[in-house]
């Protein structure tokens, strides 16, 4: 099956070393989605010292579903758990403001509403410009990501993906990631390999 080429310029930033996942259960499926990137960072030369990750996910939601505000609010996901010193020897939990702790948000829309008929209007234009205006107050850079088809409706990958370039705002989002693409240009060349359902 031929991958979609929507007409979207990569987008040249530096590594992040924070990350916010902020979708559904194709994110915590088959032992997360940020376990998986854990380990090939792990596998590099430089590891994952200094990086960090955490997930929001909620099953079967769309972007509408997360309160992005509590996400990034004082004491929630953009604190660090650090360790105190205490009297004794004994170490003390503290949880410590950090803005700069996560530095990309990457955010999933349920699977299908970018193409729904009924849910589209809603989906990756009004609410995820909304999104976008929030993560630009706290610093972390939105990136969106692009699900793969479903195994019986190969057809979606080039209607996501439009779908998701279409989405973007330049003044508040310079990054997409394509997981569909690959999936799509896996199966081109792998027909055997069938990909995990979520």
């Amino acid at each position: 099956m031929p991958a979609a080429k929507p007409s979207a310029t990569a987008s040249q930033t530096v590594a992040p070393m924070s990350l916010l996942w902020v979708g559904n259960s194709f994110f915590y499926y088959n032992n997360s989605m940020h376990g998986h990137v854990g380990l090939l960072l792990r596998a590099t030369a430089e590891g994952t010292r200094g990086w960090r990750q955490t997930s929001a996910t909620i099953s079967g939601s769309g972007l509408n579903w997360h309160d992005m505000e509590a996400h990034f609010k004082p004491g929630g996901m953009g604190s660090l758990l650090v360790q105190r010193q205490e009297r004794g020897g004994v170490q003390q939990p503290a949880i410590a403001r950090c803005p700069s702790c996560l530095t990309r948000c990457l955010m999933m829309d349920c699977s299908q509403c970018p193409i729904h008929p009924q849910l589209s209007a809603r989906v990756l234009r009004g609410q995820v410009t909304t999104r976008q205006r929030h993560r630009a107050r706290h610093g972390a850079e939105p990136i969106l990501f692009m699900s793969w088809a479903y195994q019986d409706a190969p057809e979606m990958t080039a209607s996501l993906a439009d779908a998701y370039v279409g989405a973007r705002n330049p003044q508040f989002m310079r990054a997409w990631c394509p997981p569909g693409l690959a999936f799509a240009r896996s199966l081109g060349k792998r027909p055997d390999v069938v990909p995990p359902c979520r």
